[in-house]
């Protein structure tokens, strides 16, 4: 009707199914943009250092040299819909220009020394882990050491000074807009 209107000439059926057509898509599209911005994912549950997931203490080491490990955890884990908190602490050293969306776990060490292994998939390339001491709260936190992987899979062994000392670990991607999947065991 628009075309009649303006033309001041009266459509064929043609035009008018055209112009149905093409009305019925762009509602169509509008309300799939809505809806989008309807469909809110929450962020994972321990998105910020104070809700980072308990790990709990970790076993104690066995004998050296015959069986110098305790039992290995496996954590399976995501920064998908993570948001990057610019309260939390910051990986600038890991990466210069990171800031990415990032995860928290918190452990108590046994020993010395963790070993950690981790592997990022669908997305998760190039990330870092980042081992902090806890001065008795989530929010007094001593950076310890950062490692970085470019290759999805890193394999590292971290110090943990103080036996019985309650540690957090940081993860995250590379860039503001890194984020993935990811399995670490240590």
């Amino acid at each position: 009707m628009v075309i009649w209107l303006q033309t001041g000439k009266k459509p064929s059926s043609c035009s008018l199914a055209m112009q149905k057509l093409r009305f019925l898509v762009l509602i169509s599209l509008f309300f799939t943009a809505i809806s989008d911005l309807w469909a809110v994912n929450p962020p994972p549950v321990n998105d910020t250092v104070c809700y980072a997931i308990d790990l709990g203490t970790l076993s104690v080491p066995g004998p050296c040299p015959g069986y110098p490990f305790g039992d290995t955890i496996t954590v399976n884990g995501s920064t998908t819909w993570a948001n990057y908190n610019s309260l939390d602490f910051s990986p600038v050293h890991c990466f210069p220009l990171s800031g990415s969306p990032d995860v928290w776990y918190k452990f108590r060490g046994t020993g010395s020394y963790i070993y950690f292994e981790m592997s990022g998939y669908n997305g998760l390339d190039s990330f870092f882990v980042k081992l902090y001491s806890s001065q008795g709260s989530c929010l007094a936190l001593v950076p310890l050491t950062c490692e970085t992987s470019t290759t999805g899979f890193l394999a590292t062994s971290f110090l943990t000074p103080e036996i019985g000392g309650e540690y957090y670990l940081q993860i995250g991607g590379n860039t503001y807009n890194q984020v993935g999947d990811f399995v670490f065991s240590f």
